[in-house]
Formats: structure tokens, sequence, C-alpha cells
């Protein structure tokens, strides 16, 4: 309907090991549509495929033959120019802290470093 907008939330928790640690990383986008015909799904879709016929166009992108779009060359620049629209993923790494207690039990605490703060699940930023 006229004045409809569409909303994207995504949320991603990625769980690594590094040199014997394990890590921790979350990272989330929020993006809103500013009206019915220009939608956060239609930019958050389109543009990215637009951004990459543009660049195979203009040569700036070397490889031929069909590609997933998990190589750096391929994948930076479009994230790069995304940010000039204001579409971003916003990371956060969580910090697991083991303390060990001299009577042999083991104490695990987790700490977030920058989190953000969560309120239902959902991050948000106090004015």
């Amino acid at each position: 309907e006229e004045g409809d907008k569409d909303m994207i939330v995504m949320w991603h928790r990625f769980d690594y090991e590094k040199d014997g640690e394990t890590h921790q990383v979350h990272s989330s986008m929020v993006s809103i549509g500013k009206d019915e015909t220009y939608t956060a799904m239609s930019e958050t879709v389109g543009l990215p495929v637009g951004m990459a016929a543009k660049g195979i166009l203009n040569g700036e992108f070397k490889l031929t033959g069909v590609q997933l779009p998990i190589l750096p060359e391929v994948y930076l620049p479009i994230l790069e120019e995304l940010e000039s629209y204001g579409i971003r993923f916003n990371e956060t790494e969580v910090v697991s802290l083991s303390i060990l207690i001299i009577l042999g039990f083991s104490l695990e605490a987790e700490a977030q470093c920058n989190a953000p703060k969560m309120r239902n699940g959902m991050e948000f930023n106090e004015p």
C-alpha cells in the first residue's frame, strides 16, 4: 500500500577456533526501505548485483567463468560501495574468559567488548 516500508534485519553468529582459542563474532545489519517502491529488499538484493555487473563491464573483475562472490577481489569493492548507500554490517567480537579457582573448579564468564545493547534479542542504541 502507499506509504508502506519494509525492513530487513540480519544477525549472524560466527564461532571459530584460531591458535587453539575459541572465538565468536556477532554480525548484524538493519535496512529500512524508503517507501513501497524503493524497498530495503530491492536495495540489498539489486544493488550488489548491479555493482557486480558494472564491475564486469568496466573490467574491474579479471575473473572468467561463473564465480561465487566469496573471493575478496569480488566482494570487497561491492561491500565498500554498499557502505556509500548506508548498507553495512556491524561486527562485534565476543570475548570468552575462563577463570580457574584454586580449588580446581572452573568458572566461565563471558564479557563483550564494544558489544551492542540487546533488548528482546534485538540490537539497539540508546539516544
